[in-house]
């Protein structure tokens, strides 16, 4: 998967690393036809319009200004159990289709796919793996359209995305739209006295970023009033307007390694469980959160077993199947009533997050 990110002393893809801030200013030399300190917006759609909907307004810098910062996460953690038991790739391929609208639909920042199993933990070609074609996909169906030729290779397992639906989320931006951020892939370095790297954002033209960056890395760029660009962290858009800017993608080696593993300083202070056993309905009173989080887990187990059986099967944790919940702050189910014999993971994800989402907002208000 060939996919990075700036991350001051090292590169990483976007299920492990988030950008650096960076800001500096061009010069005035021309090369592949941007003008160091020109308004690339300007310089390529001298006669163009915005698009005129809301979803487009809601990108522009003189409403982005405004936007009020987004002051938590949400993480949500599946087996790559999933897609084992689907008979085809396309089918494999729905079913993570499915995962990534449930994300992108109530703002997921973070998914996890974690290996339940043994024989996945010692499979001799873990790029063959469930869990890794899991998050291929995730990290592909997350990245712009107009940057995928540039950071993914040709792969057996992205054969069928045609098939899927587009999330079509705020940073999956049309060439039209004008932005005070843009999701961007380094093409070419420049000479090192100009200390530089060029980047496709998908304006037509390349623009320069004033840092030594190697190609092929992706990042996220912020123009200022001068249209001149630097490179921020990718979650600066949702921290400081509010506006969401998708998920990152991370793989963990066992269901330990979700906790253990979190991006965030002191970790996840919030965790649920979607529950089989001994777990009650979810209640519509707010202070089934109990506390204010700021960085929210939300753990959903495998069709068969559950969560239950992801922790027996987990060699690293001492607590047993049958005591799953102990792990959890809040252990609920959520999907306690259904018409069929089991309620697919794909499906409990959809059906948990919608219910958790007004519960969420209320926590934190």
């Amino acid at each position: 998967m060939k996919r990075g990110r700036e991350n001051g002393q090292d590169l990483s893809s976007r299920g492990t690393g988030r950008g650096e801030q960076g800001r500096g200013r061009g010069g005035d030399q021309r090369r592949g036809g941007v003008t160091r300190g020109d308004k690339p917006h300007e310089q390529y759609l001298p006669e163009q319009k915005l698009r005129n909907d809301q979803w487009a307004e809601q990108l522009h810098p003189r409403h982005l200004v405004k936007g009020e910062g987004c002051g938590y996460t949400i993480t949500l953690a599946v087996p790559g159990s999933i897609v084992r038991n689907a008979p085809t790739r396309e089918l494999k391929s729905v079913i993570i289709g499915q995962i990534a609208r449930a994300a992108v639909i109530h703002e997921v920042d973070e998914i996890v796919i974690f290996v339940d199993s043994a024989a996945e933990a010692s499979s001799p070609d873990p790029d063959k793996t469930p869990s890794v074609f899991c998050c291929r996909l995730l990290q592909y169906l997350e990245c712009p359209s107009y940057l995928r030729r540039n950071l993914f290779p040709h792969h057996p397992d992205l054969s069928s995305v045609g098939l899927l639906p587009t999330l079509d989320t705020p940073h999956h931006m049309r060439q039209s739209d004008e932005s005070l951020y843009r999701e961007g892939a380094t093409t070419s370095t420049v000479p090192k006295s100009e200390g530089g790297v060029m980047v496709h954002v998908g304006l037509g033209v390349e623009v320069f970023l004033p840092r030594p960056i190697k190609p092929g890395v992706r990042v996220t760029v912020k123009f200022d009033d001068e249209q001149n660009c630097f490179a921020v962290k990718p979650t600066e858009p949702r921290e400081k307007h509010g506006i969401y800017w998708g998920y990152s993608t991370r793989l963990a080696k066992t269901l330990s390694e979700v906790f253990s593993g979190s991006p965030y300083p002191g970790g996840y202070d919030f965790l649920i469980g979607n529950g089989m056993d001994k777990a009650s309905p979810l209640s519509g009173d707010a202070t089934a959160l109990k506390k204010k989080f700021k960085h929210l887990l939300v753990v959903f187990g495998g069709s068969h077993g559950g969560i239950e059986a992801c922790v027996e099967a987990d060699e690293t944790l001492s607590t047993k199947g049958r005591d799953a919940a102990n792990l959890f702050d809040l252990w609920v189910n959520l999907s306690p009533t259904h018409g069929c014999k089991q309620v697919r993971t794909e499906e409990a994800v959809f059906i948990g997050l919608s219910k958790l989402a007004p519960l969420i907002q209320k926590a934190q208000k």
